[in-house]
Order: structure tokens, then sequence, then C-alpha cells
């Protein structure tokens, strides 16, 4: 940049090189002029004026060396002061602790955090002073060259604008900055003053009216006023928020359940322990919502799963009981009651899970564990006979095929077995 301004200033000045012309050029004329008669005017120049473009581009680069080294000499401050706020003197434990909380109190009082919140704003200003003048510039010298570097650098600043505005319209946008919050900060200050103007107006038309009897605006059955209406009301009851982590807390508040179950599906994807599966994240499935537990369990089971094939996780099948696929199925029995009635669409989709499953898990007599499992599993299937027709075929053919595939004894309970008979005798009368 130190190098852009010496080149920059010398435009404030008058060029050398043009007064020695003028004077060569009136020495000459005056020589011409002693063999002949003829009487030279004396040439007068105007005083020196620097364009208004040089004094722009003057002023921008000027400003952003000047910028540049503010923010450098405060970030060398800064430095020292966070130096002697780490730095440790005192002589026991509680001292320290208490010149500790001296020393953040302090930082809190004197406005350090946005001192250091500064500089990287008074960076991006700086930046964005030296490329307008650098345009400035190309654009009186060269159009070819001005307008390759006006897009390079309309991409650029349009990436920092993006990104500073962005947190301010999607709450789970990290792009958090403090040029950022400062734009967050006063779109919510217009949104309060919106929403005390929307009130005022309402008040004004006397549509916010109690009395009894039951007060009807007649006004109100038009259907540009009722729409009018309801758009004055939506901005009155907007929420008014402070911070960023007021709208963490909104958002975590609306989206907690999903929050809890991408937690669970990620801590299993971090470990893939299939103790740590049993013991804490089936559990904590069972303290889920319905809705979000069902989402986890996909979630890990697919990327559990062997392959994908079609968006539908498969194992291999092995003679030896693998304890992870017998926990995963489990957890599918655990969550398939749990599951709406109406929501055929989880149903079916957790069935063909446990289909696959089931491919992959002997079931023999010599392994108990596997029995007691099938177990469950007919049991639990025999309740989706009683629902539409898709959940009905797609749970009576899941039971055949385990029942054919069995080299086990499965034994169903009173109801099971009436479920059992009423569902598959509906669904062979359809065969």
């Amino acid at each position: 940049m130190t190098t852009f301004n010496i080149e920059a200033y010398k435009f404030l000045q008058e060029d050398p090189e043009e007064t020695s012309a003028d004077i060569l050029k009136q020495i000459s004329a005056q020589l011409a002029a002693t063999s002949g008669s003829t009487v030279v005017p004396t040439l007068s120049r105007p005083p020196f004026q620097p364009d208004p473009r040089s004094i722009r581009i003057n002023i921008l680069w000027f400003a952003s060396l000047v910028l540049s080294l503010v923010s450098a000499s405060i970030g060398i401050l800064t430095k020292q002061w966070l130096r002697e706020y780490i730095s440790n003197t005192a002589s026991s434990a509680r001292e320290n602790a208490r010149i500790r909380q001296l020393r953040y109190e302090g930082f809190v009082t004197w406005r350090i955090p946005l001192t250091i919140a500064l500089l990287p704003i008074l960076l991006q200003i700086a930046l964005a002073l030296f490329f307008i003048g650098l345009l400035d510039l190309l654009w009186s010298l060269d159009r070819s060259v001005a307008s390759v570097i006006t897009v390079i650098v309309t991409i650029s600043l349009s990436f920092l604008v993006v990104t500073t505005l962005l947190p301010t319209i999607r709450g789970d946008c990290p792009y958090k900055s403090p040029q950022a919050l400062g734009v967050f900060l006063v779109y919510q200050g217009l949104s309060r003053l919106s929403s005390i103007l929307a009130l005022k107006v309402y008040t004004i038309l006397g549509w916010n009216r109690r009395a009894w009897p039951l007060y009807i605006d007649t006004a109100l059955f038009r259907r540009r006023r009722r729409r009018f209406a309801g758009w004055l009301h939506t901005l009155i009851h907007q929420k008014q928020l402070r911070s960023w982590r007021d709208r963490e807390k909104c958002i975590v508040r609306e989206a907690g359940a999903t929050l809890d179950h991408n937690i669970l599906a990620g801590a299993d994807e971090t470990f893939m322990d299939d103790e740590f599966l049993e013991r804490v994240l089936r559990a904590c499935l069972s303290d889920t919502d319905s809705p979000a537990a069902v989402s986890c369990l996909h979630q890990i089971v697919t990327h559990r799963a062997d392959r994908i094939d079609d968006g539908v996780p498969h194992w291999k099948h092995c003679d030896d009981v693998d304890g992870g696929v017998i926990l995963l199925l489990h957890l599918v029995v655990d969550t398939l009651p749990r599951i709406d009635r109406g929501d055929d669409g989880a149903i079916i989709k957790t069935l063909k899970v446990a289909d696959h499953l089931c491919r992959a898990i002997p079931f023999e007599i010599r392994h108990a564990d596997t029995v007691v499992l099938y177990q469950r599993l007919f049991d639990n299937l025999a309740r989706f006979l009683t629902h539409a027709e898709p959940v009905q075929r797609c749970s009576f053919d899941l039971m055949r095929s385990v029942w054919y595939r069995s080299k086990a004894p499965v034994q169903s309970t009173g109801m099971s077995l009436y479920a059992i008979y009423c569902g598959g005798c509906s669904l062979l009368l359809d065969i």
C-alpha cells in the first residue's frame, strides 16, 4: 500500500518535466526572436491545480494507510494488555483469583472486548477504501484492465457483505462477527420501531377495542382490511431479541428435539462403540420425542451399515452373532411401538431396516439372545397388522420372512396371535 501512496501523492504536485518543457519552449522562442523583429510574448501558465480524480485517489489511499497503521498499533497495545492480564504475581490461590476478577471487571468496564472487536472492522474498511481508490485510478488509465479488476473486487466485497448480512437473516448461520452483530442490532432496532408504529396504527383504527357484549368491527370483514390487520398484528407480536444468545435460545426451544437426536447420532458416529450405544444412547433414545427418536435411529443405522443401496442400509450375513447388529435391531424394536399410528412412511421405512437387520442375524436355537430378540420383534410386528394396508403388508411380509428363515420356535402372546390371525387372513384374501 505504501508503494501506491508514494506514486499517488505525485498527482498532487506539478510535473517538473512539463515545467521544464514550457521553459525550454520560451527560451527557444526568445532565441528565435533575436534574429528577427518579431516580439515574443511572455508565456504565463495558470497556477497548478490537481484534478478531482487525483484528490479522491489520494484521500482514499492515505485513509486506508492510516486505518491500517492504526489497527496495527491498537493490536500491539491490546496484546500488551492481554499479556499483563494473564500475568501471575500473586502469592496464593485466593489472591490470584481476586486479582483475576479485578482485572476481568476492569476489562469489561473499560470496553476492552469492544476495542478488540473493532480491529478487524478497521482493516476491512481500509481494504474497501484501497479497492475503491484502485478502481478509480484504473478506470482513468485503461478500461479493459479496470473491467477485470472491477469484477474481482466486486466478488470479494460481495462475499464480505453477504457474510455480514446472513447471520441476521438465518439464525443457524455461523458467520458471526462484530460487523454482523452491528447489522443485527440495527435490524432489531428497526423491528422494535415497526412494532411500536404498528401498535399505534392498530390503536388509532380502533381494532384493539374490547367491549361487552362482544365488539365486532364490520370493516374487518373486507378482505384487504383483514389482511392489513393481520399484517399489523404480526408486526406487533414479532420477537424482540437483544443479542445472538437470545436468538439461539429461541431456536433451541423450537428445535430442541431435533438438536437432541443430532447430538446422539453425532456422538455414536464419533465413538462407534457398542457399549456406549447400549448404555448411553439407548437410554437417551427412550427419553427422546418419538419423531426425533425415529430420525436419530435412522441416522445411527445409516452410518453403521455395511453398505447403502438406494438409501436403504444393508448388512452382511454372518454365521456368528454380531453384537453390534443385534444391538441395532434392539433399538429398532424399541422404537417401533413409539411411532405414531398415522405415520405410515416412518413405520414402513423402519420395518425395511428391521428386515435387512434380520437377514444379517442368525436365528437358531443355540443363540438364545437372538431368539429373545426375534420374539420381541414378532410381538411388535403383530400390532401393525391392524394398521393401514401398506403397513399391514410390510409387517406381514417381514413376519413371514422371519418365520421361514427361523430355526427356532417363536412363541406369541394371545393378543399377538389374534392380531396375526386377523391381519393375515385379510392379507391372504387380498392375494
